[in-house]
């Protein structure tokens, strides 16, 4: 009886550290995604801003309209 809750045990021990490793392996497998998708978004963002092209420089307020008569 000793023998069987023994093996009992080990076998508790062991499923709870398979467990664990999953978790810990299921963890890291979302950090790496979101480090991915991070760096993603990062590149999508950079080739958008070098399709725009530099802003402009301040200018003259180009709300502002001038009439002329004619």
């Amino acid at each position: 009886q000793r023998r069987e809750e023994e093996e009992r045990l080990a076998r508790e021990a062991a499923e709870a550290e398979r467990k664990l490793k999953e978790e810990e392996e299921a963890r890291e497998r979302a950090a790496q995604e979101a480090a991915e998708k991070q760096a993603a978004l990062a590149k999508l963002r950079e080739e958008k801003a070098q399709s725009l092209g530099e802003e402009p420089e301040k200018g003259p307020n180009v709300t502002q309209v001038k009439y002329i008569k004619i």
